[in-house]
């Protein structure tokens, strides 16, 4: 900037002395020289504003195609979620074909004859189905067979009557006959048709599972079609024929609708990488060209393979394409997402042109305000060669200022610096260009603020919730070891907290010389006040638990205790045990809790018959009972929370008590340490959810009798 001075002062001392001596020489040189000046200024701001504009669209590029992934990524996911309950619809309509079927097989006296049609000449809409025979088949000995099974006439045409998808819905049976009910006007003979030889009927009888197609045409000259079908079966296990429906391709496309993000197109693959449908908005070839790649390229399509969804860039004949991909859950088609960056990126192009266009617009503004200023002042200093020198100075001078000012505080911005202190007052197009740098700068100091504000604030809750975690589990006794001196029981517990604070907790306490006190109970709710009231339950029960109190008594007495001033109306289910570890006497009140497992030694687990109380700090009124068993020598008790039973897959399909019991009944424990136990059980907890979110605390305790 020092330099551009310099120039400044020698230019308009030349002119000074040019004037003095000759008045048109120096008017000449003067508005040149002035207006070249100005024109410099102005290529200078141009040239900084060029590179503003090109980082502004080398991160607007940036942005654009990793918003371009993200929305590619749902468009496949939800085109995968609509194809999939599209599925199930259709495998429901299955499932009435092969009900009604396994129906007139294991009841025939119940149906009466129907009419069927032996010929494709009757239009179609009607409940009474066409019938063809298997080329191996005894039409004559199927007729009593067909009389009966032509039923499922009525099952056929309600599935096409309210579906417009579904051209043909039929069933095909073992013995030799084909029912179909179909939604076009006509079905065109094929006396070639053997129904027995198709894929669809053999994959479905050979596999014993629903099978789909790929896009085929119809055998009967008409729309291409895609087949699913699925075994029927007898409710005595034995084969008896397929039932199915095809669905015609161009409306199935239909349903699949287009999506609106950008020109996004779309196909959906079977597992081999052949193209099965694609979007109507995208030509067939386009589709062809992504999914040939796909399968040329061994190491991609593996890859894609492997994982469930995701998004790759691809060089396709010297284009940049996004591409996404997501796989069906049960089936084993890819839906994929495909739009060339050059669209995807057109917005950013866009912007790019828009701020030169602006820029240009003011640089234009300048040189054409500059240019009129010489002109005038030409004009002007032919009178007054001396006020022409002064006011050509001062409007230069005007004039080259706000740009060089604005230049300068434009550099500070591409080095980081959001302090924008530049306060021009020319009343133009460079003023409005200084108020939205202004503006610009504010907007993203407040944006950067309040970044860091949250920011800050999550950390801080987060911190609170993991001590409220470390306190919550320290208050839980984990000194079963130091009961190994005794010779009369055993005792192991677990716990695996969930990520958020939990109400579970275990406890274990000797009574006095000959009574080991046992608990477990489960807080209503998650979080710190959940925890608040584990820990006050936790306290209750050890500080009320008393030699010549029965379990009943204890949990009444800490049942009142709890009600009192609950108006978060929380509460606890638990379970309370008193072992005679002299008698094997176990005596116990359960309150709400999921009922504990006895094993008899060698005998294996059982349900521990409980009888059935309220849960804690419910009503101030309940009195809770004791129930009683009798332990011999190597019996145990296993307490455990719904942490255990209702841990979930993905699909929320829960673990449940049944495999737990199973489970329990499948160890031979009387050789099994209790560590060993409950590891077991805690792999294969682990083994069922196969990488699900936990929900909820997984909390165990067992205790073996020995006297």
């Amino acid at each position: 900037m020092a330099e551009l001075k310099n120039k400044k002062s020698s230019i308009e001392n030349r002119v000074f002395s040019v004037i003095a001596g000759i008045s048109l020489v120096c008017l000449i040189i003067t508005s040149v020289i002035a207006y070249f000046g100005v024109f410099k200024v102005s290529r200078k701001f141009i040239s900084i504003n060029e590179e503003i504009i090109e980082h502004a669209a080398e991160n607007s590029l940036t942005s654009i195609e990793e918003l371009t992934d993200k929305e590619l990524l749902l468009v496949s996911t939800g085109k995968a979620e609509h194809i999939g309950e599209m599925f199930e619809k259709y495998e429901i309509y299955l499932e009435n074909i092969s009900s009604h079927a396994s129906d007139m097989r294991s009841k025939p006296e119940v149906f009466s004859e129907a009419p069927y049609h032996l010929s494709f000449s009757a239009k179609a809409g009607s409940e009474t189905p066409f019938l063809l025979y298997s080329a191996d088949a005894d039409e004559e000995a199927l007729s009593d067979e067909a009389g009966v099974t032509a039923n499922i006439g009525i099952t056929l045409h309600r599935i096409t009557s309210k579906d417009d998808v579904i051209s043909d819905a039929y069933y095909a049976t073992d013995s030799g006959l084909f029912f179909v009910s179909s939604n076009k006007k006509f079905l065109v003979e094929n006396k070639t048709f053997d129904y027995k030889q198709r894929e669809w009927y053999k994959n479905a009888k050979n596999s014993g599972e629903l099978y789909i197609s790929g896009v085929h045409s119809d055998p009967f000259g008409r729309d291409e079609i895609i087949c699913i079908t699925k075994p029927v079966y007898s409710v005595d296990g034995e084969f008896m024929g397929v039932a199915g429906v095809n669905i015609r391709a161009e409306k199935f496309r239909e349903q699949l609708g287009y999506t609106d993000f950008l020109d996004c197109c779309f196909a959906v693959l079977d597992d081999n990488g052949n193209l099965i449908i694609s979007s109507e908005n995208c030509s067939s070839e386009t589709g062809k060209n992504i999914v040939g790649f796909i399968s040329e390229n061994a190491t991609l399509y593996n890859d894609i393979m492997k994982t469930q969804s995701g998004t790759k860039h691809l060089e396709i004949e010297k284009r940049h394409i996004h591409v996404s991909h997501t796989k069906l859950k049960d089936h084993k088609w890819i839906i994929v997402a495909y739009v060339d960056n050059e669209i995807a990126s057109a917005p950013s192009t866009v912007l790019k042109n828009g701020i030169s266009s602006l820029s240009q617009e003011v640089s234009d503004e300048v040189m054409k305000s500059m240019l009129s200023t010489c002109i005038f002042g030409f004009v002007s200093l032919i009178l007054l060669l001396v006020l022409t020198y002064i006011l050509g100075i001062t409007l230069s001078k005007k004039i080259t200022k706000p740009i060089v000012t604005l230049t300068d505080s434009v550099k500070k911005i591409t080095h980081g610096n959001l302090e924008f202190n530049c306060d021009i007052k020319t009343g133009d197009e460079i003023e409005d260009l200084s108020d939205a740098f202004g503006n610009m700068t504010e907007e993203l100091k407040e944006y950067i603020d309040k970044v860091k504000k949250e920011s800050k604030e999550k950390e801080h809750h987060k911190a609170e919730l993991e001590i409220a975690k470390k306190i919550q589990m320290s208050i839980l006794p984990n000194n079963a070891k130091d009961f190994d001196i005794n010779t009369e029981f055993e005792i192991a517990t677990s716990i695996i907290p969930a990520k958020g604070v939990g109400g579970d907790f275990y406890d274990y306490f000797m009574v006095d010389d000959e009574h080991l006190a046992i608990t477990i109970a489960d807080v209503s709710g998650k979080g710190v006040p959940a925890a608040l009231f584990m820990m006050i339950s936790k306290t209750l029960i050890s500080n009320k638990t008393k030699p010549n109190m029965s379990p009943g008594e204890i949990l009444t007495e800490v049942n009142r205790l709890l009600c009192i001033n609950n108006d978060a109306a929380m509460f606890v289910t638990a379970f309370l045990g008193i072992l005679n570890i002299k008698t094997g006497e176990f005596r116990y009140s359960n309150a709400g809790h999921t009922p504990p497992f006895v094993y008899r030694y060698k005998e294996g687990f059982d349900n521990l018959s409980v009888t059935k109380n309220l849960f804690l700090a419910g009503d101030e009124d309940t009195l809770y009972k004791t129930d009683s068993i009798m332990l011999d020598k190597g019996d145990m008790i296993f307490l455990y929370t719904d942490g255990v039973t209702e841990a979930s897959t993905k699909e929320k399909k829960q673990y449940g008590k049944k495999r737990l019991y199973n489970l329990l009944n499948s160890f031979a424990a009387e050789h099994m340490t209790l560590e060993e136990i409950i590891a077991n059980i805690t792999e294969d907890i682990y083994e069922f959810v196969y990488g699900a979110d936990q929900a909820d605390d997984i909390t165990m305790l067992i205790t073996r009798f020995f006297n």
